[in-house]
């Protein structure tokens, strides 16, 4: 953009140099010493404006919105969704809006999406907090359920194996025991 513009103001500036040049070829203020030097200055002047015009132009024309968009960049990283770039209210003209325009407004876009999306986030965030409460309180409960069976199954265990007046092991103890070493007798293949 800035070569096309350098190039445009190079032609914009000759042109009348060339003019006031092709106007006085071979009259008598061509010959004068003064007016080639004023000529020549202003040549030097066009073709300076020219190569240096071209950079304040695009930092005048596009510098301030970009600045303005950084500082937009900024508050976005920083999650403010709220703040908007600064644009005119009419409706957006395909063809007659420039380029940074329709950036500041696909960018005021972007974040009026980001502030929705982080809005449905902390509802379902929320959600999720008494969701994952509630199942932490489940969860406990059926902890103290477990260790309440556990106690009752030994218990019950118990009953089942000692005599409740005595408490000496039982009948059915004594064939358990007995089961049980003669199954540790022949996987060792000892003698019974």
């Amino acid at each position: 953009m800035v070569t096309k513009l350098r190039l445009l103001l190079l032609v914009l500036l000759l042109i009348p140099q060339g003019i006031v040049y092709g106007m006085t070829k071979g009259s008598l203020l061509a010959t004068n010493n003064y007016f080639s030097q004023v000529q020549s200055l202003a040549v030097m002047s066009a073709i300076l404006l020219a190569l240096f015009m071209p950079n304040l132009i695009v930092e005048w024309l596009v510098g301030k919105k970009l600045c303005t968009m950084r500082q937009f960049c900024l508050s976005i990283k920083g999650q403010n969704y709220k703040e908007r770039l600064p644009l005119p209210n009419e409706p957006r003209t395909v063809d007659g809006e420039d380029e940074i325009m329709i950036l500041m407004r696909d960018m005021n876009w972007m974040a009026r999406q980001i502030e929705m999306r982080e809005h449905e986030l902390h509802k379902q965030n929320s959600i999720l907090v008494v969701a994952n409460s509630e199942l932490l309180i489940t969860q406990q409960r059926l902890h103290e359920r477990t260790l309440e069976l556990e106690n009752i199954c030994l218990q019950v265990q118990t009953l089942a194996m000692t005599d409740p007046l005595t408490s000496i092991a039982n009948r059915r103890c004594f064939f358990d025991t007995m089961d049980q070493q003669f199954a540790t007798m022949v996987c060792h293949c000892r003698p019974i």
